[in-house]
């Protein structure tokens, strides 16, 4: 059954020998009406014509699984009131016996998704598809085949489908070892992609997870079977864009979206080519769904070259920004405090010993009262990071951190991390840039190295610790460089000296140049890995949920208004299910940042 407005539809597949029907209802106050029979022009005995049905204003769509052979047929009718009428046949364009195609059926708008879980899909029978058609009217034509990255045998992928606007929900009923599985996929230019998986948390063989409804952004997964067939349903928000953030002065050039850094209510985002180099880091708070700037942070003393905000973080009311090519190339880092509009610079941090070329302010992070600040450029390219505890205007650096296996071209402290009162520290050079990450762990004045991080499966200029992102015992790793520049990033859990590699996460639809894992962020359970240079350069950011060594794709965020050269994703960050991507290639580098919530 499928209703639109006060019109419903019902399928009687079993009509006359299985030819089958479907009737048309209106509703007037509380009385339904039956208004139309619908049969398909061609119909014969074994069509289970009315197998399934959908509704769309005034287009219905009728499944008719066994038409054929079992390769199965859908079709378009159109209508009001008690006239209706077959404008189209849909039908699979590789089309084989017992596919089940129409088994079952959605429309939103000019888009039509049709189910065939009986497909034999890359050499897995039963593994299933899903088929999109656009059209009006009597004109509709295929436009792309759906199938699940990892499709099984006897997966039954397209079990059922949902659609709205530009995005397809297809379940697959006995993935997983029956648990079952949905998939999100959405479209771009015509080209449909698959952008998430979503599975049930309390999952078990046999749930069956996979009838599936969508509106909006929310999404009603089924599992008819859970529980010795007691049943259960799952909601989940895909992650929708808030708003666009921009500077008030924004100017050519200024780099906006270079660094971003969010904390509940807070976004910092950071434009280090303000003012000729200068810099400016810009404060956004928000007030239900509304973003608003709120202040324009610059440091008493930067000038034109300095790069102030090319790295920021902030923690509740607190934020830090790094200004490396100060002083010149010495690099510090710049402490303010504030709420709403009014936000004060509270001190000016830099290293002990610091000398021209240490790049100290390269890489933020702030977590409280301790912040860690990355001096990538220390001791010819070997690299360092500071930590500093205090609040207010007093700040006093605490420890200073390098790697016991440190040697130039490291670059250690090109990317910084913070939890509580552990460390993470990046050296993407390691090793002819394979690549680590070290892990500290201190209070106070001592803060020891607790382990090194490196890749299951290293490769040299794969840039391994590029990014890092750390959420308790959680850290992720963002490796650029790896296969080709496609990017990977890896997840590691940890304590102590113990930090194993838990999963290798890589875009459902990368590519080689794609340099996913130039960011990474992470909190929770929850992972957000950019890939700036996907799609032309207009960029994306991938989001991910999971525990131990299980981490499948949520998500694939990208900007509503999209354009080659975006570079949408070269820095993101995530505090609670809020996430910002910095895009500092829009608009001839002027740059963005774009909130997306649900995440």
């Amino acid at each position: 059954m499928a209703i639109s407005g006060s019109t419903a539809v019902v399928g009687a597949p079993g009509k006359n020998s299985n030819t089958g029907a479907a009737y048309v209802f209106t509703r007037s106050g509380s009385t339904w009406s039956q208004r139309a029979e619908l049969t398909a022009a061609d119909g014969a005995a074994g069509d289970q014509f009315g197998g399934s049905v959908a509704l769309y204003g005034s287009t219905a769509v009728v499944g008719a699984p066994g038409k054929n052979s079992n390769a199965g047929v859908a079709y378009v009718f159109t209508g009001s009131g008690g006239t209706w009428s077959q404008r189209s046949e849909l039908f699979a364009s590789d089309a084989m016996a017992y596919e089940e195609f129409g088994s079952s059926v959605a429309v939103s708008g000019s888009t039509a998704v049709v189910g065939a879980y009986g497909r034999n899909s890359f050499g897995h029978p039963y593994g299933g598809a899903a088929y999109v058609f656009t059209g009006s009217g009597g004109t509709w034509s295929q436009q792309a085949e759906l199938t699940a990255i990892d499709g099984t045998t006897n997966g039954e992928f397209g079990y059922s489908v949902a659609v709205y606007g530009s995005t397809a929900l297809v379940g697959a009923l006995d993935n997983l070892s029956g648990s079952g599985a949905a998939y999100v996929f959405t479209s771009s230019g015509g080209t449909w992609s698959q952008e998430a998986e979503l599975t049930a948390a309390d999952s078990a063989p046999g749930d069956r997870f996979a009838l599936v409804a969508l509106s909006g952004s929310t999404a009603l997964v089924g599992a008819p079977a859970k529980n010795t067939g007691t049943g259960a349903a799952y909601v989940f928000v895909l992650p929708s864009q808030q708003a666009k953030l921009t500077a008030a002065d924004a100017a050519a050039n200024d780099r906006f979206g270079v660094s971003v850094a969010v904390s509940g209510s807070t976004a910092v985002v950071g434009a280090y080519g303000k003012n000729t180099g200068a810099g400016a880091a810009y404060v956004f708070t928000r007030s239900g769904s509304t973003w608003t700037q709120r202040a324009k942070l610059t440091a008493t003393g930067v000038a034109a070259g300095d790069y102030f905000g090319y790295s920021v973080a902030v923690s509740g009311s607190t934020v830090v920004v790094g200004a490396p090519a100060t002083s010149p190339n010495t690099g510090a880092a710049y402490v303010f405090t504030g709420s709403g509009s009014t936000w004060t610079q509270r001190a000016k941090l830099t290293a002990t010993g610091g000398a021209p070329g240490d790049r100290f302010g390269y890489a933020v992070a702030l977590s409280g009262s301790v912040a860690v600040i990355g001096a990538t450029g220390s001791n010819s390219n070997t690299g360092a990071a500071y930590v500093f505890t205090g609040s207010g205007s007093t700040w006093t650096q605490q420890a200073k951190l390098t790697a016991a296996d440190g040697a130039a071209g490291d670059y250690f402290g090109y990317a910084v991390a913070l939890s509580g009162s552990t460390a993470l520290v990046g050296a993407p050079g390691k090793s002819t840039s394979t690549g680590a990450a070290y892990v500290y762990a201190g209070s106070g004045s001592s803060w020891p190295q607790q382990a090194e991080l490196t890749a299951s499966d290293p490769a040299t200029t794969a840039y391994f610790g590029w990014s890092v992102a750390l959420s308790g015992s959680t850290a992720v790793v963002g490796a650029p460089g790896n296969y080709n520049y496609m990017g990977t990033a890896y997840v590691f859990t940890g304590s102590g000296g113990s930090w194993p590699q838990q999963a290798e996460l890589a875009g459902n639809n990368g590519a080689a140049g794609d340099k996913f894992g130039l960011s990474v962020a992470i909190a929770g359970p929850t992972a957000v890995v950019g890939a700036p240079l996907s799609t032309g350069g207009a960029g994306a950011a991938y989001v991910y949920t999971g525990s131990g060594s299980t981490w499948p794709q949520q998500a694939e965020l990208t900007a509503a208004d999209a354009a080659t050269g975006d570079h949408f994703g070269a820095s993101v960050a995530i505090s609670g299910s809020t996430a910002v991507a910095g895009a500092n290639g829009k608009n001839t580098a002027t740059g963005a940042a774009y909130v997306f919530a649900g995440v």
